[in-house]
C-alpha cells in the first residue's frame, strides 16, 4: 500500500474468488496468464499536509478483559479476534498485501453492504416468523381457551346427563309405584263391582221374594178385590148413564150377598175418601 513520501507499487485488480477456489489454485494459474503489457496509470503519491490534524480516535465500548477458557464470541471481542486470526492463513493475507487501500475499502464496503442486506433480509424473515409465531401462540392460547370451554361444556353436559338419568330412574320408580297403585285400585274396583253385583243379586232376590210374599198375602188379595170392585162400579155407572133404559142392578160381581155387601161398603168408603 502507498505510504506518504514513497512511490506505491503497481496496482492490481482483485476479483472475488469462488468458495471452491483456494489460494494455491490462483497461485498456479497466475503465471499462465498472457504476458501482454498492461497499461497502468501512474501512481501519484499522496502527501499529508503538515497542517492537517490526525482524526480523533473513537473508542468502542467493549469489554477488553482477558478471556477465559469458557468465554464465547458473544462475551469477549478478544475471543472473536483470536478466532478470526486462526481462520486466516499467511497466504490469504499475502494476497491482499499489495492491494490498494481504496480497493480494499471498496471490497470491504461491498462485503459489509451485502452482509447488511443479508442481515436485513434475515431480520425481516425472523420478524415475519416471530409475527407468525406470535399469531400461532395467540391462536394456540385461543384454542386452549376454547378447548377448556369445550371441556367445561362437556363436563356440564355429562353432569346434566347423570342428573337426567337419576331423574329418569326416580320417575321410573314413581311410575312403577303408580302402576302398582292403579293395579290395586283396579282390583279394588273389580272387587267392589263383584260385591255390588252380589248385593244387587241379593236385593233382586229379596225384592222378588217380597213381591212373591206380598202377592201371596191376604192384603194383596184385598187390594185386588177393592180395585176390581171399584172398576166394576165405575163400569156400571157409565153403562147406566149411556143406556138408561137398561137395568144393570142385576149385575153383581159376586154371587153371595156378603161379598156384595162388603164390596158396596168398600165402595162407599172409597167414595167418602174421594169426596173428602
Amino acid at each position: 500500500m502507498a505510504q506518504s513520501g514513497e512511490v506505491a507499487a503497481a496496482p492490481i485488480s482483485l476479483k472475488r474468488k469462488k468458495p471452491d477456489e483456494g489460494s494455491s489454485k490462483r497461485a498456479e494459474e497466475a503465471p499462465s496468464r498472457p504476458s501482454a503489457p498492461i497499461a497502468t496509470p501512474p501512481v501519484i503519491p499522496t502527501t499529508v499536509p503538515s497542517g492537517q490534524r490526525d482524526p480523533p480516535v473513537i473508542l468502542v465500548d467493549s469489554d477488553l478483559t482477558p478471556p477465559t477458557a469458557a468465554s464465547t464470541i458473544n462475551q469477549s471481542p478478544l475471543v472473536a479476534m483470536d478466532r478470526a486470526k486462526g481462520a486466516l492463513t499467511p497466504q490469504d493475507m499475502d494476497e491482499y498485501a499489495v492491494a490498494h487501500t481504496d480497493d480494499l475499502s471498496l471490497l470491504m464496503v461491498h462485503s459489509l453492504m451485502r452482509g447488511l442486506t443479508e442481515a436485513m433480509v434475515m431480520a425481516r424473515r425472523c420478524a415475519s416468523v416471530e409475527e407468525d409465531l406470535a399469531l400461532l401462540r395467540a391462536k394456540s392460547i385461543a384454542d386452549e381457551a376454547e378447548m377448556k370451554n369445550a371441556k367445561r361444556a362437556v363436563m356440564e353436559l355429562t353432569r346434566e346427563r347423570k342428573e337426567a338419568l337419576v331423574e329418569a330412574e326416580n320417575l321410573r320408580k314413581d311410575l312403577k309405584a303408580r302402576e302398582d297403585d292403579i293395579k290395586a285400585a283396579v282390583e279394588a274396583k273389580d272387587k267392589a263391582e263383584a260385591d255390588f253385583k252380589h248385593l244387587f243379586g241379593q236385593i233382586e232376590g229379596a225384592k222378588e221374594a217380597a213381591v212373591s210374599d206380598f202377592r201371596a198375602s191376604e192384603a194383596f188379595e184385598d187390594i185386588n178385590t177393592r180395585y176390581f170392585l171399584s172398576g166394576f162400579e165405575a163400569f156400571r155407572k157409565q153403562a147406566v148413564q149411556r143406556f138408561p133404559g137398561l137395568d144393570f142392578s142385576a149385575l153383581q160381581p159376586y154371587d153371595d150377598e156378603d161379598s156384595v155387601m162388603d164390596a158396596s161398603q168398600d165402595q162407599a168408603g172409597d167414595e167418602d175418601v174421594t169426596s173428602k
